[in-house]
């Protein structure tokens, strides 16, 4: 059945509608689970399935409602009355597949919301979130003894490689103008590892989306340095130059919407993309505060 239905999937997102239906009734008809189902993540839906007969009531965005039974795989559990995300071809409505790796990752996406706003409030030092696509998340610096070298767990540090480099020699050598109070061989005596402590990180994420995260490395291992945190309701984004400058990030405006959807109380934001925001018709309505600051040291003190 899965070999027919996915074909059928690729055929009618290429060719067909997309609709979101609701379950009238169902009927399981098997199910089990994948090899990798004991070592995979927790939030990893993928690996157990459940086989059904559905009767589904079918609602295309602008035509009347519509009656279909599809036999399908899921991988979430579902409930007459819930709603599945489908594809019908319009020409031939008894052509419906249920779309059953969106449903995956729309609940995997709301798991993983939830988790994070669990912890949206941590204090620790050492802890910022910045915008990454349409998402916030949190980014960790860890200090253990060592040798000023930099470590990484997880997918977001790992693509951070590149900025965090970056960030953490502008640190080094400035240290003691951006921090007098601090001991300027902090970074010489401890290793910094950074991590996302909460959640997962986006599947699409890549090397390209991260770009704007230097400045929340910096503001991590900073905080992490003084033992301070950034402050309840901030969140930070901006692209770090050698030299301690912040580059404007490409998506500002993407990235300012999703601090205002998770109720941050400020953004920090490059000034190169002021004049990106400036005039843009939802600055009226925000909620979060956006700051806008043109190097390291100024997005330090905007936050001390």
């Amino acid at each position: 059945m899965l070999f027919k239905h996915k074909h059928l999937l690729e055929e009618l997102r290429e060719n067909g509608r997309h609709a979101t239906a609701e379950i009238i009734s169902m009927q399981t008809e098997g199910g089990g689970n994948s090899m990798r189902a004991s070592r995979a993540p927790d939030d990893d839906l993928t690996t157990t399935w459940t086989d059904c007969r559905m009767d589904l009531r079918v609602f295309p965005p602008g035509e009347s409602p519509f009656e279909a039974t599809v036999h399908t795989r899921l991988h979430t559990f579902k409930w007459k009355g819930d709603k599945v995300p489908v594809w019908y071809d319009p020409g031939n409505r008894h052509r419906v597949v249920v779309d059953y790796e969106e449903d995956a990752a729309t609940r995997t996406r709301a798991v993983n919301d939830a988790e994070l706003s669990l912890h949206r409030n941590d204090l620790r030092p050492g802890l910022v979130w910045t915008p990454v696509g349409h998402a916030v998340l949190p980014l960790e610096a860890i200090a253990k003894p060592g040798k000023g070298r930099l470590k990484h767990t997880g997918k977001l540090a790992a693509l951070l490689t590149g900025p965090a480099q970056t960030a953490l020699a502008y640190l080094r050598d400035n240290a003691s103008e951006l921090m007098p109070h601090i001991s300027a061989d902090w970074l010489v005596r401890n290793d910094v590892h950074l991590d996302q402590p909460y959640g997962s990180a986006p599947a699409e994420l890549d090397t390209d989306s991260v770009t704007g995260a230097g400045l929340a490395v910096a503001v991590a291992i900073a905080s992490l340095m003084a033992a301070q945190s950034p402050g309840r309701g901030t969140v930070v984004t901006g692209a770090l130059t050698p030299g301690g400058e912040l580059a404007p990030v490409s998506h500002v405006t993407e990235k300012i919407l999703a601090a205002d959807r998770v109720q941050a109380g400020r953004i920090i934001v490059p000034e190169g993309n002021r004049s990106h925001w400036q005039d843009h018709p939802t600055i009226k309505v925000l909620k979060t505060k956006v700051v806008f600051v043109g190097s390291i040291g100024e997005a330090l003190r905007a936050l001390s």
